[in-house]
């Protein structure tokens, strides 16, 4: 949920200027910025839940597995360029995230 709603974001952004009062008022009622906002909210309840049940050391380094999506998504649907570098870092990320909730 969070990779969809940075995606919303970005190309919420590509819409607008941030130049004026009007601009940042005209971006926050923006389709692509609220259905972000909105994805944020529900996912913030469904984190919640996630940790009444379940260790936080656990659980909160999954959400570096995020990073992958984006860089997939990015990649696909923005068409941003991917580097070598950043292969490299988002490899080192799962190896850590997989690391760390290995029981």
């Amino acid at each position: 949920m969070l990779s969809a709603g940075q995606l919303l974001w970005k190309t919420g952004l590509k819409e607008v200027s941030m130049g004026s009062l009007k601009d940042i008022i005209h971006l926050l009622l923006n389709k692509y910025m609220l259905g972000g906002i909105a994805i944020y909210i529900t996912s913030t309840f469904y984190w919640f839940s996630i940790l009444k049940k379940f260790d936080v050391t656990k659980v909160y380094p999954l959400q570096s597995m995020s990073y992958i999506l984006v860089l997939i998504l990015g990649y696909v649907l923005l068409k941003e360029p991917v580097t070598k570098n950043t292969i490299i870092g988002t490899i080192i990320i799962v190896v850590g995230v997989f690391i760390i909730t290995k029981q």
